[in-house]
């Protein structure tokens, strides 16, 4: 299924994939809240998904994992949307080391007005 694959479906996974990169629950607002920002990027990148897919795959669970530890920070029981945010914040630092110091297309874009 990997080669047909939507944009849709591809975020889907890797909105699955955040999910399972923290074993705190995700408040039920931080999947749409995702989905929302997120459509932008993957309909833009879709030509890229094949190529890059474990990449992006991969900084989605980063993206829960750091979610996670944000949200054990709060002492909070469930990972929100800012927990999200901050997360991705700093995934998107660390996958900007491409070879020309320019974000890579599976970077996550930080979401509209953080």
């Amino acid at each position: 299924m990997a080669d047909g694959e939507t944009y849709e479906q591809a975020l889907d996974l890797c909105l699955d994939d955040m999910q399972h990169g923290s074993a705190l629950p995700l408040n039920d607002d931080v999947r749409e809240f995702v989905r929302i920002q997120g459509v932008p990027k993957f309909r833009a990148n879709h030509s890229a998904w094949t190529k890059n897919r474990a990449k992006v795959r991969r900084a989605s669970m980063f993206v829960g994992r750091f979610a996670e530890l944000y949200a054990a920070f709060d002492e909070s029981p469930r990972v929100t949307i800012q927990h999200v945010v901050r997360a991705i914040a700093d995934v998107r630092k660390v996958c900007t080391a491409g070879p020309d110091g320019e974000k890579m297309a599976w970077c996550p874009d930080p979401p509209a007005g953080s």
